[in-house]
């Protein structure tokens, strides 16, 4: 069970929706007084308080601003939270089933704003639906070469680098995708690598290409973009990345 200390602690330094609106602590004196196994446990009960003081901010906004509140409260839950695909596509169902039956039932939301919402949902549930079919490295060569790379840029794996399996599968299809000329999504968060495996990863990053891709890698900006989903490359210039690949 975690203390009363470390409750407090956690409350004190998350960061909550991206709004002006702040947590009332007072309020949240019924989810401090239960017990909580981990902390783990507890956040997740803070940010599904979070989220209900979130929409009641939310319908207040209009236009643009409206659906941006909704974007980002999205990104950071993403970002907060570390969850699958199901989780994410829950949270955006659970908003969905929030934020339309209220334009029918009263004016807190124009027309047009449910419907931009609508189609920014659909795009998304897509998105991470075809995430969550992971492609099976022992049916595929390409992922099978990516697997064996990332293994073999350290004896610790993938797990040098990725913080979770998690983002390891994301990103490994997401390549796997682009060398075999499919349709493939660039994460709109960046994927945080670990401290120090900048030039391991960047020279695994060379390896495949040289071997999966038929073009030049000092001209294959759209490899590059890739590249930069990760944190460790994401203001890096294609230049310096060409080099980094080719060490």
């Amino acid at each position: 069970m975690i203390t009363n200390k470390e409750k407090e602690d956690i409350f004190n330094n998350l960061c909550y929706f991206y709004t002006s609106a702040k947590f009332n602590r007072t309020g949240l004196k019924l989810h401090f007084n239960r017990g909580y196994n981990d902390e783990e446990e507890f956040k997740k009960v803070l940010f599904k308080e979070n989220t209900r003081i979130f929409f009641r901010y939310a319908v207040t906004l209009k236009g643009k601003e409206f659906l941006n509140c909704i974007k980002n409260e999205f990104i950071l839950f993403c970002t907060r939270c570390n969850i699958d695909n199901s989780s994410k596509i829950d949270w955006l169902d659970n908003t969905y089933n929030f934020i339309v039956p209220i334009n029918g039932l009263s004016g807190f939301i124009n027309k047009s704003d449910t419907v931009n919402f609508i189609k920014w949902y659909d795009k998304k549930v897509k998105k991470l639906q075809q995430k969550s079919q992971s492609i099976d490295v022992n049916r595929n060569r390409t992922k099978g070469v990516i697997t064996e790379t990332f293994e073999n840029m350290d004896k610790k794996g993938w797990q040098y680098a990725f913080a979770t399996e998690q983002d390891y599968n994301l990103f490994a299809d997401l390549l796997t995708n682009f060398f075999e000329y499919k349709d493939y999504f660039i994460p709109e968060t960046v994927i945080q690598l670990k401290r120090t495996c900048k030039t391991k990863v960047a020279k695994a990053l060379g390896e495949m290409h040289a071997e999966l891709s038929e073009n030049p890698l000092n001209n294959d900006t759209e490899y590059f973009k890739i590249v930069k989903a990760l944190n460790h490359f994401k203001e890096v210039s294609n230049f310096d990345l060409v080099k980094a690949m080719q060490r």
